[in-house]
């Protein structure tokens, strides 16, 4: 059984004015961002601002965006997860003065225990990395993190000569505040760097042990962070110099580190007095060189550093950024007239430290051996060099008509690198023989992704490379007869067809014809709506998801009657929706074209997020002498109530609650509400009085 807990936790990071002045395997995860700026602010802030750093936005707002992403893509190529990461990020005033402030706050927004696949048991993780683990979605339409970064920076009273710099290059001008080093720092607390003890009574979230603390020991006791009482929990936090990080992986990488540890333990950051939201869940301010994960700013860093050998220790998947390989042909053409060579250049990202080796696969019309001399299928980037070449060498043949034939090199994934979109590249061989005349079919029948068309015509479109030459058409596999362009077929079935065209000049005929496949598809697929929102819910957020019976096409969607638009295939997620009724309509278009002709039905459901408030309508005098009260109280139809007596455990009560036997005293009551929505009242309603 898996448990899960929400959570308001955050921690902050700092600015000091002094330093701010002073300072000029391979992992995947995929981060979205959700802003709840409001309009005209924060990531919404329309201010026109010119591009800088790399960062290409022309807005404010689009510019905070961009570096929002950036920190999110160094994140998501350090830690691997199958589920999206949601954090839900908004700019406010936070706490500053001219010397001072808080540069932003985050933290997780739930946390799970006992999920399949949790390393350890009865104990808690932030919701990304049990999401992680899990390999779904544990609290499906809750985001993972909220974030709050600081709007008044740069503003009368708060670092008023500072600002935030939004550039992605990691090179702010003097006195302006990195903000991808800010959202590094937020997001790796959001993916599990704090620990959830109360840093003021030292008592354990829940009464449970979190991932985080498990790796906490004061060294002075020896003690590790779980096996202490709470008061021992509170003295580690403030015993300065003597809080340690131990787990295994931040151990066998603390070499890196000049100062801020002991042997191989690593300083936390433990001030006396306690900073809240500070102290623990960050690295001491000792180390050295700095690191991503202090609890003040110290200047640009966009390297996480120990942070990826702390969250190892929490157990998440994480990994370095592999290299990646792509190819281009630096010298596309060859021939076999003097044998001239061709040219591929391999080129590798990263590091070159030591050498790489990066396979290939060779493919195209040229024959290797009799076209050209045979390649080995890999080529060595040598260290200390970011590209190594592939030459091709023709082979002077004495095959007549055989035309230019062409070498294709595609490069192959592997365990040492990863391929990039430029993954191949070819190379042309000139013959030096009589070239036979070729042929281009310049169009065929529209057809959508996997060469489908609904119609029953089908005309072509064809050349020859040789103004003279005479055509010969095929349709089908049946024998070629002369025909001219465009050519034009009807009333063909539905099903499958092939259409060849062939040239010839002077008695040579063109030995490969050019060649059009496609499928004549008149049915239209069939739409179904898989998951959809409750009739009634409180999440803001609708998602559905939806089949075809044909694969290979698309969807529109239509929400609250607006023209239907193309949306994801499999899956459309709204907006914010604003309170009330709203519907929702999909309908699928196979590869052919075909759409369904009927919307899969409608789905309709009603959005409330307005809390309940509940009114007592009946309740004892006050004073009174009677031991034996009764209230009455009303709320939203169909809403459910919880009872308090005297600040005791709230119960489940109906809308007429009695308590009778009271001893003399003052007495209080509190009922609050929660709606058909699940909207749960904000305060609830209470009421006072004296028994004599």
């Amino acid at each position: 059984m898996r448990h899960t807990v929400s959570i308001v936790l955050v921690c902050a990071l700092v600015v000091l004015a002094s330093l701010v002045s002073s300072q000029p395997a391979r992992a995947s995860a995929t981060f979205t961002i959700v802003n709840v700026d409001g309009p005209g602010e924060g990531f919404n802030d329309p201010t026109a601002a010119a591009p800088v750093g790399g960062n290409s936005g022309t807005t404010i707002g689009q510019q905070r965006l961009n570096a929002f992403q950036h920190a999110a893509d160094i994140w998501g190529n350090l830690v691997n997860s199958p589920v999206v990461i949601r954090v839900e990020a908004k700019f406010d005033p936070l706490s500053c003065s001219t010397n001072s402030a808080v540069l932003g706050s985050a933290g997780p927004k739930t946390v799970h225990r006992d999920f399949a696949g949790a390393p350890v048991s009865n104990t808690l993780y932030v919701q990304a990395q049990a999401n992680s683990l899990f390999g779904g979605d544990l609290s499906p339409g809750q985001n993972d993190i909220s974030a709050t970064f600081s709007s008044n920076i740069g503003t009368p009273g708060c670092l008023q000569s500072s600002g935030w710099y939004y550039g992605l290059d990691a090179n702010p001008p003097a006195g302006k505040i990195d903000f991808v080093s800010v959202l590094l720092h937020e997001l790796g607390h959001g993916l599990g760097f704090l620990t959830l003890v109360d840093d003021g009574t030292g008592a354990k979230f829940s009464g449970l042990d979190d991932a985080f603390m498990l790796h906490l020991e004061d060294h002075t006791t020896g003690k590790a962070y779980p096996q202490m009482t709470n008061s021992e929990r509170v003295a580690a936090s403030i015993n300065t110099g003597n809080l340690h990080w131990t787990g295994a992986n931040v151990e066998a990488a603390s070499g890196v580190l000049t100062a801020g540890r002991v042997g191989t333990h690593v300083r936390m950051f433990a001030p006396n007095p306690a900073q809240p939201g500070s102290s623990v869940s960050h690295w001491d301010t000792a180390l050295s060189p700095n690191e991503l994960m202090e609890p003040i700013y110290t200047g640009p860093l966009h390297d996480v550093g120990l942070a990826l050998e702390l969250f190892a220790d929490l157990g998440w998947n994480v990994g370095p950024t592999l290299p990646e390989v792509t190819i281009v042909a630096t010298d596309d053409s060859a021939t076999e007239q003097g044998t001239t060579t061709g040219m591929f250049t391999v080129t590798r990202t990263g590091s070159t430290a030591s050498a790489l080796t990066v396979n290939y696969t060779l493919s195209g019309t040229a024959t290797p051996g009799s076209d050209y001399f045979t390649l080995s299928g890999n080529v060595a980037i040598l260290t200390g060099q970011s590209s190594a070449q592939i030459v091709v060498t023709p082979k002077d043949d004495a095959v007549v008509n055989e035309g230019d034939e062409t070498v294709i090199v595609a490069l192959t994934p592997n365990a040492a690198y990863t391929v990039g979109a430029q993954n191949s590249a070819t190379v042309t061989i000139t013959d030096n023989d009589i070239v036979a005349p070729d042929i281009i079919i310049n169009s065929g029948p529209t057809v959508a992704s996997g060469g489908a068309k609904n119609s029953t015509t089908a005309v072509f479109d064809f050349t020859s490379t040789d103004p003279s030459a005479t055509f010969a058409c095929s349709l089908d596999g049946a024998a070629f007869i002369a025909c001219t362009s465009p050519k034009t077929y009807t009333k063909l079935k539905v099903g499958a067809h092939n259409f060849q065209v062939r040239a010839t000049v002077n008695g040579i005929t063109d030995p490969s014809p050019a060649s059009f496949d496609w499928t004549v598809d008149t049915k239209a697929p069939n739409t179904a709506i898989t998951s959809f929102p409750p009739a009634l819910t409180n999440n803001p957020i609708a998602t559905f998801t939806f089949t075809s019976t044909e694969a290979g096409g698309g969807y529109q969607c239509s929400l609250d009657g607006s023209l239907y638009a193309d949306c994801s295939s499999g899956q459309f997620v709204s907006g914010a929706l604003a309170d009330g009724k709203h519907t929702f309509q999909v309908k699928a278009f196979d590869a052919a074209g075909n759409v369904d002709k009927s919307a899969a039905k409608a789905r309709s459901w009603t959005v409330d997020t307005t809390r309940p408030i509940t009114t007592i309508t009946s309740k004892p005098a006050d004073p009174t002498t009677s031991p034996n009260v009764s209230f009455r109280f009303t709320s939203e139809k169909k809403s459910t109530f919880q009872c308090s007596l005297d600040g005791g455990a709230s119960t489940s009560c109906k809308s007429r609650q009695k308590y009778s036997g009271l001893f003399p005293g003052l007495h209080n009551f509190q009922v609050q509400a929660t709606d058909a929505a699940g909207n749960v009242e904000l305060t609830p309603a209470g009421y006072s009085w004296t028994q004599n």
